[in-house]
């Protein structure tokens, strides 16, 4: 199976999901990482604004008040990360994914674990994105890369996917 085709059949299952199981999820996944060492260990968490159907990381944030948060932001092809303020709120992309607006961006070498939204993932920690290689190409230009660990639903893991030179692979994966 393709990239392409598996990326079609994870978003339509995602978009079958129930509002019911879509919070038992989220609990169960805000619930781990709160015990989760590499989370406890950290002291800056990148993390991401959830899409519709994606394991929502934003408990975390509010039940995790020990860390900074940062959010990625779209820079031509690459993502870059801050904090979200009240006087630099999150504002809708192109995509309509909310990313910060505060000007002051953190290095990925101060980062100390990234939390990544996924499609799929694989046996080996690769993960399936929307393929278009933003958190790839950002991580291949780390010099220090943070801890990644991916936010998924347990029918989200697949034997193997197909992967190409570029895709880096997860450190971690917490499961709902």
């Amino acid at each position: 199976m393709t990239k392409h085709d598996l990326r079609r059949r994870m978003q339509t299952r995602r978009s079958s999901i129930t509002d019911t199981d879509k919070q038992l999820a989220n609990e169960s996944i805000c619930k781990q990482a709160k015990a989760h060492p590499l989370i406890i260990n950290a002291s800056v968490i990148a993390s991401y604004q959830a899409l519709t159907h994606e394991i929502n990381p934003a408990s975390l944030t509010h039940n995790i008040s020990n860390k900074q948060w940062l959010y990625p932001r779209v820079e031509g092809k690459l993502l870059v990360f801050a904090t979200i303020t009240p006087e630099h709120p999150a504002k809708e992309n192109k995509f309509g994914v909310l990313e910060p607006t505060h000007p002051d961006i953190t290095p990925l070498e101060a980062i100390d674990v990234m939390l990544i939204p996924l499609l799929a993932f694989d046996e080996k920690y690769y993960r399936l994105g929307y393929g278009g290689g933003y958190y790839d190409r950002t991580l291949a230009k780390a010099g220090k890369r943070p801890i990644l660990i991916g936010l998924a639903y347990e029918w989200q893991k697949v034997k193997e996917l197909p992967r190409d030179a570029w895709d880096i692979p997860l450190d971690d994966v917490i499961i709902a």
